[in-house]
């Protein structure tokens, strides 16, 4: 007798990060609470891409909680703009810290493994908070960096969308001057 499965290996995890290096805009989408190797307290968090081509790609991080790398943790909080006594203690709920997140901007970059310094791998290098992003009305998030990398073509779509008027003595081909035109009309106006 014959048993057959139909497998769909297209969205298969294949361990590490496959994003290329840049900024990404996410949502915290998962906190746990784990043990690290060393048998440390940490806790693993999982980011979800939240607008551009991996929009759903699924991002994560670790914080070791102990106290000589708890300053990580703390400036992540703070970043997302959770509420808590920077100075005090606290019981941290895991699942009203999702509630409560705020987006935050993820760095990849291929790094040093950190047991194989030959070997390079793509990893969360940075977090921080997503106040240099705009959303646009359908949703899409962008930041300065990811509008300094646009084509004429993206740089169009956002000033059609955002009704914004160019200046007559700007060149529209010049792609450089309008990267600049658009961060500065959105950055600056909203």
């Amino acid at each position: 007798m014959s048993h057959k499965i139909k497998l769909d290996f297209s969205k298969a995890n294949q361990g590490g990060i496959h994003v290329p290096e840049g900024e990404y805009i996410c949502k915290l989408i998962n906190a746990v609470s784990k043990t690290s190797r060393q048998g440390t307290p940490q806790i693993e968090l999982s980011f979800e891409i939240v607008s551009g081509v991996h929009k759903g790609d699924v991002l994560k991080s670790w914080y070791a909680l102990t106290e000589a790398a708890l300053y990580r943790f703390k400036k992540l909080l703070e970043d997302m703009r959770i509420e808590f006594d920077p100075d005090g203690e606290m019981d941290l709920d895991l699942d009203g810290m999702i509630d409560q997140a705020s987006a935050v901007c993820l760095l990849v970059k291929e790094e040093p493994h950190y047991n194989d310094p030959k070997k390079l791998v793509k990893k969360v290098s940075d977090i921080y908070e997503a106040t240099d992003a705009i959303v646009d009305q359908d949703g899409t998030d962008y930041t300065k960096n990811e509008i300094r990398q646009m084509d004429i073509h993206d740089l169009r779509f956002i000033i059609k969308h955002r009704e914004l008027e160019i200046p007559s003595e700007l060149d529209a081909n010049d792609v450089s001057k309008m990267r600049d035109f658009v961060i500065e009309q959105v950055f600056e106006n909203d």
